[in-house]
């Protein structure tokens, strides 16, 4: 999860607000829902009591209408079918009960209802015959009376409800829309805002507004991909001005050389004789140096042109790092009477997959940079051994050193640090470009340094197939 702090306050990331709102929405969605379900379970309640209400109402009163045709018919077989209709709807009704006191009316009717039919059967309960027959009517009134107070409850409780559900639907939808409001307007000033912004930086910044920087504002992810695109603005601009230095420094690398030669040529006139031989052989000497010199400063350019391009071609095949470790020691021996080269190499062979010419260049770069970096002479010492599945060549050297904040950046191209940079000429490309071949073998350049006590590059490189790794291979002679 991303997270971001400005000015001491938090900030909310894209995921966490989408999190914020889904949770949001989802606990509105399941409240209404939860409140619909309550709001029709009571609704079906309500409508049942009012359905049983109206049936046990209609069946009451169709019993008080039997009960005054029953009284006022003298027809035997009329009688018959009236009693017979007043215990069906009796009956009938006791399916309606809703209540105790609606089941207690209803008992007491029936009881009343046989009552009066017995007296009028019976000619000796006569006198009780009215009694039982207003006993009746008044319980059969009571029932009426029960069903209509229920659904007089019913129909409040129904309005109730639909006063609670409207209440719900309306905060429900005022909730829903603040939110989605809320969240519209935090994504148009934390989202969209801030795209627009870092789009219109990234295209000034294309269109060649080196200073462009975008304003680190808005969700935790677009503070990031803000700060992340200042950072390599930063590192851009820096490379540049490095570049410009350097190219600065190269120019003027390039003109001793160039001096030289001039001075050299100049000594052969064609107007007068050659000089003596012994002059001939050293400006000659001089001028293979400033070639060779010239010739690895315009190689270590193309190498850099390549590599940036993507076009470094790597010629891989299976080689003893022992005889590439021994040809650059060879190549070394005599250069400086000032150093003596050491070389540390096991007896079994250690062959690795690689462009022998490209780690020869990186070799002889970490060899020549030893040498140049300890003006004061001493050893430079070459070991290569096995570490597991691994080879590791070091070169270290007694000289001055690197600073720890500098070895950091003493990889860029172009970039030559510490007291260095003006005290001994390159152009600061030697190991931008060993580090990229190593790590295009798949290998590792690493260096271990303090100021004053020397330093030991180290280079990690994978072991051929363990069959290849039994081959014995003798090293070059030195």
């Amino acid at each position: 999860m991303v997270r971001g702090r400005a000015r001491g306050r938090y900030t909310l990331g894209l995921r966490e607000i989408a999190v914020v709102a889904v949770a949001a929405l989802g606990i509105m969605a399941l409240g209404v829902a939860t409140a619909l379900v309550l709001l029709t379970t009571r609704l079906n309640s309500a409508s049942v009591i009012l359905r049983d209400s109206v049936q046990s109402i209609r069946l009451a009163e169709r019993a008080e209408i039997d009960l005054f045709v029953y009284e006022r018919a003298r027809d035997a077989f009329t009688r018959m079918d009236v009693e017979n209709d007043l215990r069906r709807d009796l009956l009938g009704a006791r399916q309606y009960v809703t209540s105790s006191a609606e089941r207690a009316a209803l008992d007491d009717a029936a009881l009343h209802i046989e009552r009066y039919l017995a007296a009028n059967r019976d000619p000796v309960e006569e006198p009780d015959r009215v009694l039982h027959f207003e006993a009746a009517y008044r319980a059969l009134e009571d029932l009426v009376n029960i069903n209509i107070a229920q659904a007089d409850r019913a129909q409040e409780a129904v309005a109730r409800w639909d006063r609670l559900g409207t209440l719900i639907g309306i905060s429900s939808g005022v909730l829903m829309l603040t939110v989605l409001g809320a969240l519209l307007w935090w994504l148009r000033r934390r989202v969209v805002r801030p795209i627009y912004e870092l789009s219109a930086t990234l295209e000034r910044f294309g269109g060649g507004d080196r200073d462009a920087r975008a304003v680190v504002d808005g969700a935790a992810e677009l503070r990031l991909m803000g700060a992340c695109f200042n950072a390599m603005a930063i590192s851009l601009a820096r490379q540049h001005q490095a570049r410009l230095r350097h190219l600065a420094g190269i120019a003027h690398d390039l003109r001793n050389p160039l001096s030289a030669l001039q001075m050299s040529v100049a000594l052969v006139d064609p107007a007068r004789p050659l000089p003596p031989e012994d002059r001939v052989r050293h400006m000659f000497s001089v001028v293979k140096r400033q070639i060779a010199r010239l010739n690895r400063m315009v190689g270590d350019l193309l190498d850099a042109t390549r590599i940036e391009a993507g076009h470094l071609a790597l010629r891989m095949e299976e080689q003893d790092i022992r005889a590439i470790v021994s040809d650059v020691a060879e190549l070394f021996e005599d250069t400086s009477p000032a150093h003596s080269i050491r070389v540390a190499l096991p007896d079994e062979a250690l062959v690795v997959l690689c462009d022998p010419l490209r780690i020869e260049q990186t070799m002889s770069n970490l060899v020549s940079n030893a040498i140049k970096y300890s003006p004061r002479g001493g050893e430079v010492r070459i070991a290569a051994a096995r570490v597991h599945e691994h080879v590791i060549v070091s070169v270290s050297d007694e000289g001055i050193g690197i600073a720890c904040e500098d070895i950091d950046h003493m990889w860029e191209p172009f970039r030559r640090t510490g007291a260095s940079a003006e005290a001994f000429p390159g152009v600061g490309l030697g190991l931008s470009i060993a580090k990229k071949i190593v790590a295009a073998h798949g290998g590792e350049l690493t260096v271990e340094s303090a100021p004053g006590k020397g330093s030991t590059f180290s280079v990690r490189l994978r072991l051929a197939s363990a069959g290849v790794a039994d081959v014995k291979r003798e090293p070059a002679k030195r």
